[in-house]
């Protein structure tokens, strides 16, 4: 048995794998196997270039605002909404091996996975240097030693903008999956003056996350 399409979580790499679902479903000998929809897949093709373009906006100083975020969010929705109903129509002995790595539609695991971690990581600033952070992750479970929750790691999502920016509309973007205890953001020398803002999660292997950690910002220098 197989999973529906797991959607990526990072905003960057759903609007990455939009691309890539339209790109592959677009496909002549693919769109009449899979019997896509002529109306379904204009739909969708609008709103996947809509969806392209209200990222790039999101992620421009001059042009981000608390709208573009919200039509960022809701482009990402709408787009989820427009491939499940596209995918909801091809009958399951339809896909192939390759449509199903394309469309991220896994096999059914057996057994449970390690839980989650149900409270947050700290992080703190380590060490800072030229265009360079060093951060640390501890554990508050056991302070005094390095390792993580059991079959936990660190999913870390930073942005790089503005300064002055609230938690709520920050569009992070970026997103690292740590398992040590520390790591060395780097930065290029277009970001010196900018801020960036980081939080992190515990996740386990299936994607669950515990609560999100407090916001850090730091001027990069």
């Amino acid at each position: 048995m197989f999973n529906k399409t797991a959607f990526p979580l990072m905003q960057y790499e759903m609007v990455v794998f939009a691309g890539i679902i339209l790109g592959y479903i677009t496909v002549p000998a693919n769109k009449l196997r899979l019997a896509i929809v002529d109306g379904k897949l204009t739909t969708t093709t609008t709103n996947v270039e809509a969806l392209v373009e209200f990222w790039e906006k999101n992620g421009d100083p001059n042009l981000h605002t608390t709208i573009v975020t919200k039509q960022l969010n809701d482009g990402i929705k709408l787009v989820k909404e427009n491939f499940t109903s596209i995918f909801d129509d091809i009958k399951e002995a339809t896909y192939n091996t390759t449509d199903r790595e394309t469309f991220r539609m896994y096999e059914r695991a057996i057994g449970s996975p390690i839980p989650v971690a149900d409270y947050c990581p700290v992080f703190i600033i380590k060490s800072v240097a030229f265009l360079t952070l060093k951060l640390m992750f501890i554990n508050t479970a056991t302070p005094n030693r390095r390792a993580f929750p059991k079959g936990n790691k660190i999913f870390f999502e930073y942005y790089i903008g503005i300064d002055g920016l609230t938690v709520g509309n920050i569009p992070f973007a970026n997103a690292v999956n740590i398992s040590s205890a520390f790591y060395t953001l780097q930065f290029l020398e277009t970001d010196i003056r900018k801020t960036v803002y980081m939080h992190c999660y515990y996740e386990n292997a299936h994607g669950h996350r515990s609560p999100v950690s407090t916001t850090i910002s730091k001027v990069i220098a």
